[in-house]
Formats: structure tokens, sequence, C-alpha cells
């Protein structure tokens, strides 16, 4: 992408952001996992580029960092924005939670919350994806974040999301599948609450 590429696109997640506001969205997950452009950009393993937007991890992070700031020019600070990562490139020389975790100091004055999922940008799987397999790394970045941290990823039932929140591993906690199964999962889950 060239400059005027990079600038083009900064523009249209400023633009879509007005359109998000104007149709009455509650909030913005802005997405840099799984693969899409935010992550290559991100992660060394794509990135190979050797201008302001390559190299060290300062460089990596700009275009996101310069994408949220064109975000809160449209919708202001009281707007929730929160962004996804992947914490986890499963590769060797990917991205580690570790990594995640000192890009979103970056960019974690922009945000309200960050929510951590795992891989997509390379054909590489976790070994194992047992219940609340992606939960260990929204810990290791709730370590160095004072955002609040969402966990993701085959936490499927009630108990599992409470322990996750009473152990302090995260603060909230995002579901998919389990709602698509049952579709009074988030009844039982406020029955625990």
């Amino acid at each position: 992408m060239s400059q005027a590429d990079i600038n083009a696109v900064i523009d249209q997640f400023r633009m879509a952001a007005r359109r998000s506001l104007q149709a009455g969205f509650d909030g913005i997950e802005l997405h840099a996992a799984h693969g899409h452009l935010l992550h290559q950009f991100l992660s060394p393993l794509s990135n190979r580029r050797t201008d302001a937007y390559g190299g060290s991890l300062e460089n990596r992070v700009r275009l996101i960092q310069e994408i949220l700031g064109a975000i809160r020019t449209e919708v202001g600070i009281n707007y929730p924005v929160q962004l996804r990562v992947s914490a986890s490139d499963f590769a060797d020389g990917g991205l580690t939670p570790a990594e995640v975790a000192l890009a979103l100091t970056y960019l974690e004055s922009e945000l309200d919350a960050v929510h951590v999922s795992s891989g997509g940008l390379v054909p590489a799987a976790p070994l194992a994806t047992p219940e609340g397999y992606q939960t260990p790394y929204a810990a290791v970045i709730k370590q160095y974040v004072k955002i609040p941290v969402i966990a993701v990823g085959n936490i499927r039932t009630p108990a599992f999301a409470n322990f996750i929140l009473a152990d302090e591993m995260a603060d909230m906690i995002a579901i998919g599948r389990p709602l698509l199964e049952d579709a009074n999962f988030g009844e039982q889950m406020l029955s625990l609450a």
C-alpha cells in the first residue's frame, strides 16, 4: 500500500465511524485480528514494510493508532471504541501475547476495551482448543493495560465464564456459539451472577 492508499483507508474507517454513529450503534469494535488488514500490519509475519508502518512494533502499530485517532475525531471520547486483537499467530516469529500487550500500550488511551482472540493470519492452529483456550492470552494482556479486557474462545458454560471473571483473568466475556446453540444461555448467565 502506498501512503495515499493508507490515507484513504484511514479516511474510510473515519467515515465508517461517522455512519455507525448516525445509524445509532452503541459502540465500535475495530477488527485487528484473524488475518484482516490491521492484523497484517501488526504482525511481523506479514508486515515486511521498511517505512514508518513496518519494522519496529511502534511502526507496525502506527496504522491502528492513526485509524483510532480518526475514529475518535468522529465519535468523541464518550463513545465506546474497542479493539479486537489476535494475541498469537501460532507461528515462530509471529505475534505473542506479551508483544500484543506492548502494542496496546500505544493504543489504550484511545480505547475503552480490548477483545482478545488469536490466530487467523497463517494456516497454523493451536495445539488444542479446550474450554477457554484463549483466556490465558487475555490474562497476560490484562497485566499490561488499564482498560477492560474481554476473553473469548470456547467459553461454553456460565460457571466457567464466572470463574474467568472471579479469577480476574478478564473483565468481560464474549460468547458466540453457545448463544447459537442455546437461546437461553444469556438467561443462565444472569441467573448465576
